[in-house]
């Protein structure tokens, strides 16, 4: 059998204010401060100092890969953590850190951004399923971990929904990258992704016989707007455990607030 590897990234679960390469966490006792990216990496050293005692985490994060913020949330949830916003929390960990603590605090100027989540679009129009399955079933897995953890935090998934067509960007290209042996074999960016040409491109890959990963990116969220929803709509969704929730009082200020986070967001808001 050929060797494979099947990455799937869903850009609305993935902020480009995050570098992938850039955490850093400080564990005193049972405080936890997380600052930087979500990443398969990070993740693991996040959930080791959690369940080595941390009850109480305070994070400033830009988001990054869904399936590591599906983990954070998870352990987060079960351990009961308080969760703390000290700057912005956006995309992956708005989805995930944020509404899986047992409470949620924002401090003064801090803000959370939601720009969508996981969406099924990506291999549910390929013709030719049993090129893109494997990939199908690790997305499947993605979106059965979403589904558990909302259903089991009580919060309606809807609320992911309402950000995203809030913040959908115009054009939402799709960008394949195939590698062989960790070299770019293939790569395009397009609105509608050509099948035909793809699978071309997949199936040459494999004649190789050589290790062969795909990339393919569904850029679903706009990268740099984020809907700050109000404490009465997260309530609305189910979301409980709101101890301080600071929020704008009119939208210049929310638009002034946006400018000051992470080189200059443009959050939307309830007002």
């Amino acid at each position: 059998m050929r060797p494979m590897t099947w990455l799937f990234i869903v850009a609305a679960s993935v902020s480009v204010h995050a570098r992938a390469d850039d955490f850093h966490i400080c564990h005193d006792v049972n405080e936890l401060v997380y600052r930087g990216a979500i990443t398969k990496e990070s993740a693991e050293a996040l959930i080791r100092h959690l369940r080595a005692g941390a009850r109480r985490l305070t994070i400033t994060s830009g988001g990054g890969d869904a399936a590591a913020g599906q983990k954070i949330g998870a352990a987060v949830a079960e351990l009961g953590v308080h969760v703390t916003v000290a700057r912005h929390c956006l995309s992956a960990c708005a989805n995930y850190v944020f509404l899986a603590g047992r409470t949620k605090t924002l401090l003064r100027d801090a803000v959370v951004g939601f720009h969508g989540g996981l969406v099924r679009t990506i291999g549910k129009q390929e013709k030719d399923p049993s090129r893109l399955s494997e990939l199908n079933r690790q997305m499947e897995l993605l979106y059965q971990a979403d589904d558990d953890l909302f259903r089991k935090l009580g919060i309606s998934q809807e609320l992911l929904l309402r950000s995203y067509k809030l913040t959908a960007p115009t054009k939402k290209p799709v960008h394949l990258l195939v590698k062989v042996d960790g070299s770019t074999y293939f790569e395009t960016e397009q609105e509608q992704l050509d099948e035909a040409l793809a699978a071309e491109a997949i199936t040459k890959a494999f004649a190789s016989k050589k290790h062969v990963s795909v990339e393919l990116t569904a850029k679903n969220a706009s990268p740099d707007t984020f809907y700050f929803p109000s404490q009465a709509t997260l309530r609305g969704f189910g979301v409980k455990g709101i101890v301080s929730y600071p929020y704008p009082k009119s939208a210049d200020e929310l638009r002034q607030l946006g400018l000051a986070t992470v080189e200059g967001i443009k959050l939307v808001g309830d007002l």
